[in-house]
């Protein structure tokens, strides 16, 4: 039995019919066979027939790994792995796998789209003046939102993944040349050190990230605006 096959098998077991994971088939020139594992209902299906269907079967020759990357695949949120099961777990957060046969490479692209919340006025922030717009439910938005207001390269993000089943992603949000590094170096720790089941809402963190749980003052602030 070849490679492909044996990983074909191994992944049948893992994406089964309960995950609602999709895979879908296809063939490239010569007969290559070819794979893509997706979860249905969180891509775009018009970009993946595209952007990565089409391409792959239509192509004038056999793929490779750099005819992939260079001449065949016109998508740029595209990462390559020879450990394919670093994979794995993002295809269930929307991102699209593909492996074709005879290529040591395994491919991962960020196709994600599903219904979100529009950006509005926060009801439990409202104001008189400045900008009405608050944080959704999209990580990626809430970022952009944050990336607006601070327009310099002292502006980071540690993106981490938080809960055994959720992965749920947490950023660390600071100014690079204003933030104190003991308590970024603190909070960090202790996101880090984080071992439940699942994170819902950021409630869920505030109890990693107080230091005495019975004092009278305020520890951990909470707002709905980027620019707070």
């Amino acid at each position: 039995m070849k490679k492909y096959d044996k990983i074909i098998k191994v992944l049948a077991e893992i994406f089964d019919s309960k995950s609602t994971i999709v895979s879908r088939k296809f063939l490239c020139k010569k007969g290559m066979r070819g794979i893509l594992y997706y979860s249905d209902g969180m891509v775009d299906k018009n970009s993946i027939n595209e952007y990565i269907i089409r391409p792959m079967t239509t192509a004038i020759f056999p793929p490779d790994a750099e005819a992939i990357e260079t001449q065949i695949v016109d998508f740029c949120q595209m990462e390559k792995s020879t450990d394919i099961f670093s994979f794995v777990s993002r295809v269930f957060g929307g991102e699209l796998l593909m492996l074709v046969e005879d290529v040591e490479t395994y491919y991962i692209f960020n196709t994600r789209m599903w219904q979100t919340r529009s950006i509005a006025e926060p009801p439990s922030d409202q104001v008189i003046k400045g900008p009405r717009e608050g944080f959704s439910e999209d990580f990626q938005a809430n970022l952009t939102l944050i990336k607006r207001k601070i327009r310099s390269s002292n502006l980071k993000f540690d993106i981490m993944k938080i809960g055994r089943y959720s992965q749920t992603a947490v950023a660390i949000t600071y100014i690079d040349s204003v933030v104190s590094k003991d308590i970024l170096k603190q909070v960090t720790e202790n996101l880090q050190k984080i071992d439940i089941e699942a994170v819902i809402d950021s409630s869920f963190l505030v109890q990693f990230l107080v230091s005495t749980k019975f004092s009278i003052f305020k520890q951990v602030g909470d707002t709905e605006k980027p620019d707070i």
